[in-house]
């Protein structure tokens, strides 16, 4: 544990409680959503090579749709990451700092700094899902909008997974530094 003694987010217990709560339903959907797309990506994948190598005949849609797949896991997969507080690990200086007024500042600068960026991941997501919502994808005929749709989908729920988690009490059971 770092030391930790209060949330790095302090708020009412019903609005933490009723955060986590909804983190947590969510979160479990949208990773199921997450390793069906990467189950859906590796079979397609699996079968475009037995496609290509073994029956001569490759599959104008297997490539993009394996891309798709993959995308929509790493996005589906970003909330469980900012959950668990893997996305980055500092060792070094989460270890001289644990405990101290220092490395409390540094955990809510990173949390800060994460936010921020998720944000500017739901803003320019939106816009290019908007954008390209006329475009087709070749092989697939959907909108390019569906690809360009997993970054401020998978943001947002990272936005609630970070709020939940710097919301959280501290516990001695996970790992607490978002370092």
């Amino acid at each position: 544990m770092t030391g930790r003694s209060s949330p790095l987010l302090p708020l009412p217990a019903r609005l933490r409680d009723g955060l986590a709560a909804i983190d947590r339903v969510c979160g479990a959907a949208i990773e199921t959503a997450s390793c069906i797309a990467l189950a859906l990506a590796a079979s397609v994948g699996f079968w475009q090579v037995l496609s290509r190598f073994l029956l001569s005949e490759p599959l104008d849609w297997s490539e993009v749709l394996t891309r798709v797949g993959v995308i929509w896991t790493v996005f589906l997969g970003l909330p469980a990451a900012l959950r668990a507080g893997a996305l980055l690990a500092v060792d070094f200086t989460r270890r001289h700092l644990a405990g101290t007024a220092g490395g409390r500042w540094l955990e809510r600068l990173v949390g800060g700094l994460t936010l921020a960026v998720l944000v500017l991941l739901i803003d320019f997501g939106t816009q290019m899902a908007w954008r390209t919502r006329f475009q087709i994808l070749a092989g697939l005929e959907v909108p390019i909008s569906v690809v360009y749709a997993a970054i401020p989908f998978g943001a947002f729920f990272g936005v609630l997974a970070l709020l939940a988690r710097l919301a959280a009490p501290p516990s001695e059971t996970r790992e607490e530094s978002l370092l």
